[in-house]
């Protein structure tokens, strides 16, 4: 091999003197070097560039989410009128209805006891339903046979 490469010498050193053009003899192990450097450069840009694409679109994001709250805030500035306004009426309507509840308390007492005394009337009632009901059970068949 090292016969080789002297020879190569040579012959390039004689190429020049004829010809007068320069050629370089370099062994296949550099040449394989700069290929294997040429491929991890790359995948190492590709990295770099997939990383550094992954942060601009994380910032897009960020700054359309700062866009979203800039404008949620305006909404909600905007709204604080209407939110308090909204809770004025609510505490009238509650003072209305504070006021309305004793009434409405003693109204369920009258009518929980009216509708007592209906419950009472109705069970008599149907007490008074089934006796009916009995008697003409047994009035039936006898008017039957008697027709």
């Amino acid at each position: 091999c090292m016969t080789f490469h002297t020879n190569a010498h040579a012959l390039a050193a004689e190429f020049l003197t004829e010809q007068g053009r320069i050629t370089y003899v370099t062994p296949t192990s550099y040449l394989e070097l700069i290929v294997a450097f040429k491929l991890a450069l790359a995948e190492q840009r590709e990295k770099i560039t997939a990383g550094k694409d992954r942060y601009q679109n994380g910032l897009k994001q960020l700054a359309g989410a700062e866009e979203n709250v800039a404008t949620m805030q305006v909404e909600l500035t905007d709204l604080q009128p209407v939110l308090a306004e909204a809770q004025v009426a609510t505490d009238a309507l509650m003072e209305e209805i504070e006021a309305k509840l004793p009434g409405v308390r003693e109204q369920e007492e009258v009518v929980g006891a009216e509708a007592a005394v209906a419950q009472k009337e109705a069970d008599a009632v149907q007490i008074e339903v089934d006796a009916v009901q009995a008697d003409l059970d047994e009035a039936l068949p006898a008017l039957e046979s008697a027709v």
